[in-house]
């Protein structure tokens, strides 16, 4: 199960609510809900705020040299660090990631950002490079290509803002709840509504793409 991005303690430290004197199921839910409605709403898939350890993922790549790693669903995958050979080619459409076996260490692979790791944010993207001196291949990956990735994934620590965004998420749910307003009433709705620096939040971790 995908991390939520902040406990209950937390929850109420950000919030300045009065901390329950025994567990909370219902904040429980309502953390995990605000945690995967951050995700959803910025284009990211569940859990890539948090660290996530070694795993393994795939993606199709499109033919140029430049891997952006989102899945098939569009959402933006996190990646910090591959697992030694572990940047796996299907080169004959089998199914089986055997046919080359990259890393880090090899010329012909780097992340994106370029300075990615160096400012403390994963890397988004991954270019292999087929015009390297050493590279085996001479042309870049194309869609019958599959390609799978092992390795660390989404954010060393959270950011403190997603934690003050899902805090912000989950404290109207919770306020909603208590109100009896999970239905539909409008004034519920446009109480909700986020304040300009929670929107400053939300468009500084967006990675949603752009519809046309």
């Amino acid at each position: 199960m995908p991390e939520v991005y902040i406990d209950t303690d937390e929850y109420y430290t950000l919030t300045g609510g009065q901390r329950p004197t025994s567990a909370d199921p219902r904040l429980d839910v309502i953390i995990e809900t605000a945690s995967r409605l951050f995700d959803r709403a910025h284009g990211v898939a569940p859990g890539m705020f948090a660290p996530i350890s070694s795993t393994a993922l795939t993606f199709t790549p499109d033919g140029g040299t430049t891997l952006y790693l989102r899945d098939t669903s569009g959402y933006q995958c996190f990646l910090r660090t591959i697992t030694a050979d572990s940047l796996k080619l299907d080169t004959d459409a089998d199914g089986s990631f055997d046919d080359y076996l990259w890393d880090f260490a090899d010329g012909w692979v780097r992340g994106l950002p370029e300075n990615a790791a160096a400012n403390g944010e994963p890397f988004t993207a991954l270019e292999l490079n087929p015009s390297h001196a050493s590279a085996p291949l001479s042309v870049g990956p194309t869609s019958k290509k599959r390609i799978q990735i092992t390795g660390t994934w989404g954010f060393a620590s959270i950011p403190a803002a997603v934690k003050v965004r899902v805090a912000d998420i989950a404290h109207a749910l919770s306020q909603r709840s208590f109100a009896g307003g999970y239905g539909t009433e409008e004034r519920l709705q446009v109480d909700g509504l986020p304040v300009w620096v929670m929107r400053v939040v939300d468009a500084e971790y967006n990675y949603r793409i752009p519809a046309l």
